[in-house]
């Protein structure tokens, strides 16, 4: 449950995951699945149970995987495919599995932002970070969110939330307004005026220090008392490009840029987020 004191030695926590996970498995496999208040089995509350365990003792294994081979054990001991896994043989047991595992790895999400938003996660930021797609690294995920969040409460946060949306409206009218994509790499010797040419040579900078930090999954830059370290890092702010007349024009490939690489260095979570109102 959501309060009830979870495993803390190996063990015991290598059983219960192992107990757990099986049994949401096999009746994931078996397809009998919790609907609307119908949980006759509790497996939400096992879900949670496997949650809790995994954040609270940092518990970091192939999730997906693991849950794919109980399914599939599932659907194959299930009486009612005994015929059809005959005939279909492996693929038909894997094409099923594959949809069956994708809906409890779902279910499992669920699970996971109802556990966060009891401890005051927003609700944009867990879906900003669940669009990462293949997040089934609980502990990393966790980690993604409260950075994140941590991060847009501070004024930097903020400005670079506003920055981002500013880029990608400008961005997203003018490819509607003209019909194409402005995704061309953009050559800073093309740069129009000084502040362009300091925006990509701060993105340049912004590159170098956050794609080894997020793959060292050093989510410091997002957290609050960083502002100097992240001071190195943020762009100057430019004058509002004009708008590009052709694919291209490299005003537009310029605000393309500045809204792949802000993208790329919150890893795409910023997406997400501009979709609701802050």
């Amino acid at each position: 449950g959501p309060s009830d004191a979870v495993p803390t030695a190996s063990g015991s926590v290598a059983v219960a995951l192992a107990d757990k996970i099986q049994m949401l498995g096999w009746f994931w496999g078996i397809e009998t699945i919790p609907t609307g208040s119908s949980d006759p089995f509790a497996l939400r509350r096992a879900a949670l149970g496997v949650v809790r365990i995994m954040l609270e003792n940092g518990v970091r294994l192939p999730f997906a995987n693991l849950m794919f081979e109980e399914v599939a054990d599932g659907f194959r001991r299930n009486p009612n495919n005994k015929n059809k896994v005959y005939e279909g043989g492996d693929s038909f047991v894997r094409a099923n599995a594959i949809a069956l595992t994708d809906d409890l790895l779902a279910f499992f999400a669920d699970r996971l932002k109802v556990h966060l938003r009891a401890e005051g996660i927003r609700h944009d930021v867990i879906d900003a970070c669940f669009q990462l797609g293949n997040q089934d690294d609980l502990v990393l995920l966790v980690s993604r969110v409260r950075a994140l969040q941590s991060f847009l409460e501070t004024d930097d946060g903020a400005n670079l939330l506003a920055g981002y949306k500013r880029a990608n409206n400008i961005l997203n009218a003018e490819e509607k307004k003209d019909g194409v994509e402005y995704s061309l790499d953009p050559q800073p010797k093309l740069a129009q005026s000084g502040a362009e040419a300091d925006l990509f040579a701060a993105l340049d900078a912004a590159d170098a220090a956050i794609g080894p930090a997020l793959k060292d999954e050093d989510f410091a830059l997002l957290r609050p008392g960083q502002g100097e370290r992240r001071q190195r890092h943020d762009p100057p702010q430019p004058a509002v490009p004009d708008a590009p007349d052709s694919l291209g024009n490299e005003p537009g490939c310029l605000v393309f840029e500045h809204r792949g690489r802000v993208k790329r260095a919150c890893q795409e979570e910023m997406t997400e987020i501009t979709a609701y109102p802050l």
